[in-house]
């Protein structure tokens, strides 16, 4: 395992529940403005009843529906007929009689009350539901790590053993999981087990690796599992990195070339 990178836990929850607080906070500024403008401008309407004389239904390209609602009605001792309400609801029906609420200085301007409730009602409770349940979980997660930094301080730490990695299921994106959860264990008591928090899986972790895990008491279940002791390189999508490829064999030495001698011949005695 290269030992150039240090391994941190995934922030993603973290980060889920900050994308979802925001949201919910939208949604209740979005119904709190839908209140105040309803509040703000209902003295200027009064409340009639009116029919609906027709509805229109409308399909977009992308098979999206929509309605169009036409009401008639009289104020003032004059006659408004098939006036768009800019408003609709399911339970609404050709002839039903509704309440309306019409603008005294101009009749053709109309709103549904029942509508405009609805709308700034299911704005604001949306929005108070998901910033409440989002914040929430985000103290949970602030309160468990300020644990962590506490049993990290002043737990015993112990030499452990990595026995296995899996993906972390409970977060993905695109389909894909993209966090990994390690098992490590004791290398004097191989008995007990300790989970790791989830952290991206582009570290290659193997088992076998060594990790320093603290632990409050002994056998107690408050641990904190250091993931900074492992340190790895990130790999592309988790995977293990290629073996080196073998060094191919050195060349054997060409054999040195002889010379071509004649054999020395004994001096041939003439006399």
């Amino acid at each position: 395992m290269a030992k150039n990178k240090t391994i941190k836990a995934s922030k993603a929850s973290r980060n889920i529940y900050i994308l979802f607080c925001v949201v919910g906070a939208i949604c209740f500024l979005v119904g709190a403005y839908f209140l105040i403008d309803f509040l703000m401008t209902s003295p200027n309407y009064e409340e009639i009843p009116a029919t609906i004389s027709r509805i229109e239904r409308h399909t977009d390209p992308h098979g999206d529906v929509s309605y169009d609602v036409y009401v008639s009605y009289t104020y003032k001792g004059e006659q408004y007929t098939s006036i768009p309400l800019n408003a609709y609801d399911s339970s609404m029906d050709v002839g039903d009689e509704i309440t309306i609420q019409v603008n005294r200085s101009d009749p053709y301007d109309i709103r549904s009350k029942h509508v405009s409730v609805l709308l700034f009602s299911i704005f604001l409770g949306l929005g108070t539901f998901v910033c409440g349940v989002t914040t929430f979980l985000l103290v949970r997660y602030a309160r468990k790590n300020r644990a962590s930094l506490l049993i990290r301080k002043k737990g015993t730490p112990v030499a452990c053993i990595v026995t296995a990695v899996r993906p972390d299921p409970s977060y993905l994106v695109n389909g894909r999981m993209v966090n990994n959860i390690l098992t490590c264990t004791p290398a004097q008591d191989p008995a007990q087990n300790f989970q790791s928090p989830p952290y991206p899986a582009k570290y290659f972790v193997s088992p076998g690796s060594s990790i320093t895990v603290y632990v409050m008491q002994e056998g107690a279940r408050e641990y904190y599992v250091d993931l900074a002791s492992l340190k790895a390189a990130p790999l592309p999508n988790g995977r293990m990195p290629a073996p080196a490829p073998a060094p191919e064999p050195a060349p054997a030495p060409e054999p040195a070339p002889q010379e071509n001698c004649a054999p020395l011949m004994p001096p041939i005695d003439r006399e």
